[in-house]
């Protein structure tokens, strides 16, 4: 997935082996570090054991056009051509939901614009 950002930012053409509607989970590396700072803080007994982090479920197409939004690339640099096998593994994630990280404070990026914007900053 970080190739497609790479891409865009260089104004360099890419394939994606996954469609524009694909869906994907993603949280940007400075939400996945506040993520493990809260997790030093949060005191166990309001956690039920494992739980699966909030992330934004994001369309493959809605991220290259926030990409693209962000950085001033043509979003048509991207062409798509799925690959049936990786995109029913990778770009198939249904709704996401956790409600013992929500309710324990963990967030997720909030927006995919917000999600870019993160991620881009630290390229």
């Amino acid at each position: 997935m970080s190739d497609v950002f790479h891409a865009l930012v260089a104004g360099r053409p890419y394939t994606c082996p996954v469609s524009p509607g694909a869906t994907i989970w993603a949280m940007s590396l400075d939400r996945c570090v506040d993520n493990l700072l809260h997790a030093a803080t949060v005191d166990g007994a309001r956690l039920p054991g494992a739980v699966t982090l909030p992330a934004l479920r994001v369309p493959m197409g809605a991220l290259v056009e926030a990409i693209a939004r962000r950085t001033g690339a043509d979003a048509g640099l991207v062409d798509y051509v799925s690959d049936a096998a990786l995109e029913a593994a990778f770009g198939a994630y249904p709704p996401l939901a956790t409600p013992a990280a929500d309710a324990a404070g963990f967030r997720h990026d909030g927006t995919v614009d917000a999600l870019v914007a993160s991620a881009l900053a630290t390229l």
